[in-house]
């Protein structure tokens, strides 16, 4: 357990990313390790069927309760801050009370209404049967993954960035072994996909869960912690809803601009495809630090440390977009090569020209993303849910009018300037609601956390 309210902020910050960072990546390599043994093994329908529209799916559904259980957590980070070791063992029960309803929710939303959602996204007929099924499979136990992104999430509120990696890790490890053993040796097909997907969250949530209950003795909740709170139950809403809401919304944005982007045809597509990989490599840092300043500034904002909050904070911006601006002029001077690492450049240069375009927009403005990364994090620990909301708005919103009104002005530029402009017009939202709500706990003092938590039974 971390506690970040003391040493150096620059150092507590690094080292709490540095995990996190660890496990996006590995995360990364994952996905494509398992695409690539669906891809050889089962073929293109099969790697449609879990790529198409069950992607979007998976993503609004278990993106929102990452979002969820990810906004709770800033909470028990806030109460850790503060001291008050109850009210953080009473935090942990009543996110993990929302986190299994919301998980059988999910359940029931499985069964009633994927196979329309699949028809309304107009999945092709070759791959909806393995789709279904595979989805089927995925929600009738979401149950597990929701648990498993949980339980990182407490673990990160209470400082611990190392032990989430090692079980994402065993989780990931697992799933690779476990596909290559159902689809080659049981033929379980597609089928298997979702089930290598289920034992493997099943068993690393387990093991997980068991280490954390040693390992923290904090977590081994009895039976006061249970208590039931109203303003506890609202206040953790409160901060999971919006977040959970906001990736909602930003995929939809996402969605939007590739049905705009699919008009110009496999060629601008391919060129699109290959920009994916080289902007995670800048954007997974960003991510990364922008979560490490969610629990840095609600531990510091539970302890109403408000000179440690200025100072990780500014240390944190001013390495990213130091950070952002190199990989920026990196990526532009050297995106010709960079997009041909993925292309054969003799067969396709349509496809290496149109990769080149969307890197050399995207780039010069990778500092907006850090902006709105960052702040969103900020706010976030702050416990202030409204100003990550309405960015999320304000970003999908952009990203969809950009992706009309800047295609019909200049055509395939004006598409790829879409997720830039959709970054800047979040990070005004978040960098504004910083400016205020610094300005205001200069002048008012940082508010106890009784006065917005309290923990008392109604009877």
């Amino acid at each position: 357990m971390q506690d970040m309210t003391q040493g150096k902020p620059g150092k507590l910050i690094f080292w709490f990313t540095i995990p996190l960072l660890i496990g996006n990546i590995f995360q990364q390599l994952y996905m494509f390790a398992d695409t690539l043994v669906v891809g050889r093994t089962l073929g293109a329908t099969a790697l449609a069927a879990i790529g198409g529209s069950a992607s979007s799916l998976i993503f609004i559904g278990f993106g929102s309760c990452s979002g969820l259980t990810s906004g709770m957590s800033a909470l028990t980070a806030q109460c850790l801050g503060a001291k008050e070791l109850d009210k953080v063992r009473q935090s942990v029960a009543t996110s993990l009370v929302i986190t299994v309803v919301t998980g059988l929710l999910m359940t029931v939303f499985g069964f009633l209404f994927i196979r329309r959602m699949l028809m309304l996204l107009n999945t092709p007929a070759a791959s909806f049967a393995a789709a279904e099924e595979y989805l089927q499979i995925l929600f009738g136990f979401a149950l597990l993954g929701v648990l498993l992104v949980w339980i990182f999430a407490v673990l990160r509120a209470l400082g611990d960035s190392v032990t989430p990696l090692y079980f994402l890790i065993v989780s990931n490890v697992l799933n690779i072994g476990l596909n290559i053993t159902f689809i080659r040796c049981c033929n379980a097909g597609v089928a298997g996909v979702a089930w290598a997907t289920v034992v493997s969250q099943f068993i690393a949530l387990t093991a997980c869960v068991i280490y954390s209950l040693v390992k923290y003795p904090l977590l081994r909740l009895k039976k006061a912690d249970w208590r039931f709170s109203t303003c506890f139950y609202a206040e953790h809403l409160k901060l999971g809803i919006p977040m959970a809401f906001m990736l909602t919304v930003t995929g939809a944005g996402i969605a939007v601009l590739q049905m705009v982007m699919n008009r110009f045809g496999k060629d601008a597509i391919a060129g699109a495809s290959t920009v994916v990989p080289l902007n995670n490599l800048t954007f997974l840092p960003i991510f990364s630090i922008g979560a490490a300043l969610t629990t840095y500034v609600a531990q510091n904002y539970g302890a109403r440390s408000l000179h440690r909050i200025r100072e990780g904070v500014a240390l944190a911006t001013k390495y990213t977009l130091l950070l952002t601006i190199i990989s920026g002029i990196a990526a532009y001077i050297f995106a010709p090569w960079l997009v041909g690492l993925f292309i054969d450049g003799e067969a396709n240069n349509e496809v290496i020209d149109y990769g080149v375009r969307n890197l050399r927009v995207n780039a010069p403005l990778y500092p907006l993303l850090a902006l709105l990364c960052l702040f969103r994090g900020v706010m976030q620990g702050f416990g202030l849910p409204r100003s990550p909301f309405f960015s999320g708005i304000a970003e999908m919103f952009a990203r969809i009018a950009g992706a009309f009104l800047l295609t019909a002005l200049w055509g395939y530029e004006g598409a790829c300037l879409s997720n830039p402009l959709a970054w800047g017009s979040g990070a005004v939202f978040v960098v504004a609601a910083y400016i205020m709500t610094l300005r205001r706990f200069r002048r008012d003092g940082i508010p106890p956390l009784s006065e917005r938590v309290r923990s008392e039974k109604i009877k």
